[in-house]
């Protein structure tokens, strides 16, 4: 009987760890501040668009936004209108 033991050793930056570990500042995640900012910059930018902006899918883009339902809010139509960052 043989036992083979394969050891996977990651080069660099994890970056899929990255994106959920939290800011003590401020507790938002680092793909949440990233959301964040990418809406300050374009208040017109859709689900799809941050999805593929930030390498995720839109589910998730849609779980992150329900969390962020106290710093964004959807303004206008489902399909099209704008995002205003509360104040």
């Amino acid at each position: 009987m043989v036992t083979l033991i394969f050891y996977c050793h990651a080069l660099g930056n994890d970056d899929t760890k990255s994106d959920t570990k939290s800011d003590t500042k401020n507790k938002r995640t680092v793909r949440q501040q990233e959301i964040i900012k990418l809406v300050a910059e374009n208040p017109t930018i859709s689900i799809a668009t941050l999805a593929l902006r930030l390498k995720v899918s839109k589910p998730t883009i849609k779980r992150e936004m329900f969390s962020l339902s106290d710093v964004l809010e959807h303004i206008g139509p489902t399909n099209g209108g704008y995002w205003r960052i509360r104040e």
